[in-house]
């Protein structure tokens, strides 16, 4: 547990499969020209045709490239299986960021490669929360310079993309005190540049709508609003700068909620060889987020993406782990006649994880989901050796044996069948963790837990369980010295 905890044995929420894809992002400004992400995608062309040379023609199968309108584009490199070019998507990843550089007029730039079925590069992605939007956005800007302090952490984004150009009204007091409200001056700018409707003719089984506005050379241009007059509800008329406040902006591309609460989310991809988001986030909840969160009051900050739900997800599964050992203790119970025995068998649970993990550090793994639910069944297994010696070491000592006899015959009786079974198991597994295709390499953390941990647990189930019943019987024997309890062989 403390060699986990040290975060030398690397734990990720999915498995580190290495995929075939590399994936490059860019985001530019809305309302960019299309003419001007087209010279970007061209440029991303030419410097990609640069890392596929140095990398090798025959490890990519080819470059794809495409634009969303003017504000983002996709380049996609599909690489030739892991096993026939010797660099890893990472690497290509990292000399392809680094051959493209910075380009002017690009908001946000991101390179991805996948990690095996549905998964992506390791990435962090966190939801910030606040009443006041523009504090929002300056608490999101300060948490995105703060993350790229840390070493590892690369191609930070802030979900703010701005929208298209815009100008918002305020209405002023003269404005008031004439009597138009905001609903009269949206009303009749909207009928100065989208029209009102006059009337509506029937033709047919058509009806047509006729609108008034003004002429497409005036809707053209920005002076139709400068030049605008409203009209009071008086009859007079006053130009549109004397009775309201122009604020000029840009409108939010995206909004986004979550229990009726606006976020704003900054993401940020992780260089696995250097940190992971458990340490990362670690780290900020030590200081950036608390200094945050004095800076900003109010501003709440959570993780999103895949690790939004990890934490309910690990307290159901403890949950259902904590029944399925309690549904176990009680039927061991039932069938030992025992409350202690089934104690000493459960105890050598925690050892098959012991086994389970240290395969993962022999074999070059890391921890992931996978290799806890490989765990959760190896718990299983290990307890279902532990039982027939027990019931073994039971049988010997109503035959009239001492215990230690007992122990050492049954001991030395499942031997054999113990060993054949968990190396059966083992062998059955093993093909899977010799496995190189993608899709079976998604699966080796649970086959090394299930199949190095029976290994261990034919050791732990040979050792643990005799030593158990000696060491009971010692606290037995020490109880009846101080307390004179008659010895009472049905509860052992």
């Amino acid at each position: 547990a403390g060699y986990v905890a040290s975060g030398r044995l690397r734990y990720t929420m999915m498995p580190e499969v290495e995929g075939d894809t590399v994936t490059a992002a860019i985001r530019m400004a809305e309302g960019s020209p299309v003419s001007r992400m087209k010279e970007v995608e061209k440029y991303f062309l030419q410097k990609t045709d640069g890392v596929v040379e140095k990398f090798g023609r025959d490890s990519v199968i080819g470059i794809h490239s495409t634009v969303s309108g003017g504000s983002s584009a996709t380049v996609r490199a599909y690489l030739t299986p892991a096993t026939e070019h010797n660099y890893v998507s990472s690497e290509f990843s990292a000399a392809w960021r680094k051959a493209i550089g910075e380009i002017p007029g690009v908001e946000a730039m991101s390179f991805r490669f996948n990690q095996g079925p549905g998964g992506g590069s390791a990435g962090a992605q966190f939801n910030l929360s606040h009443r006041d939007s523009a504090i929002l956005d300056q608490a999101g800007a300060e948490f995105a310079r703060r993350l790229k302090l840390y070493d590892g952490v690369k191609d930070v984004d802030v979900n703010a993309a701005k929208g298209k150009a815009q100008i918002s009204y305020t209405l002023k007091p003269e404005a008031r005190s004439l009597g138009i409200t905001e609903t009269d001056f949206a009303r009749q700018l909207r009928a100065a540049v989208y029209g009102s409707e006059a009337l509506r003719q029937q033709r047919g089984t058509n009806t047509v709508k006729v609108f008034v506005r003004y002429p497409q050379a005036d809707r053209a241009s920005e002076a139709l609003v400068e030049n605008f007059l409203i009209r009071t509800p008086s009859g007079g008329e006053i130009p549109l700068s004397d009775a309201a406040e122009a604020t000029r902006g840009h409108a939010n591309k995206s909004i986004n909620r979550i229990d009726g609460k606006r976020i704003l989310s900054v993401s940020a991809e992780l260089d696995g060889d250097v940190t992971t988001i458990e340490s990362l986030t670690q780290k900020l909840n030590d200081t950036d987020i608390r200094d945050m969160q004095m800076s900003y009051p109010g501003l709440s900050l959570s993780m999103g993406g895949m690790h939004a739900d990890s934490g309910e997800m690990w307290q159901k599964m403890a949950l259902f782990f904590g029944f399925s050992l309690f549904a176990m203790f009680g039927m061991m119970a039932i069938a030992f006649r025992s409350y202690v025995q089934p104690i000493m068998i459960l105890v050598a649970i925690p050892f098959g994880f012991v086994g389970a993990i240290l395969g993962h550090i022999f074999l070059g793994y890391g921890l992931s989901l996978i290799s806890i639910l490989g765990m959760i069944a190896l718990s299983g297994v290990v307890i279902n050796s532990s039982i027939v010696l027990t019931s073994v070491v039971n049988d010997n000592m109503r035959a009239g044996m001492t215990l230690y006899d007992a122990v050492i015959d049954g001991s030395v009786r499942r031997f054999r069948p113990i060993f054949l079974s968990v190396t059966t198991t083992f062998l059955g597994v093993f093909p899977m963790i010799l496995e190189t295709s993608k899709e079976a390499r998604f699966l080796i953390p649970m086959a090394i837990s299930l199949g190095v941990g029976v290994l261990f647990s034919a050791v732990i189930t040979l050792l643990i369980v005799p030593c158990n019943y000696l060491i009971l019987d010692d606290f037995q024997s020490i109880w009846r010295r101080l307390f004179g309890t008659p010895h009472n062989p049905e509860t052992e």
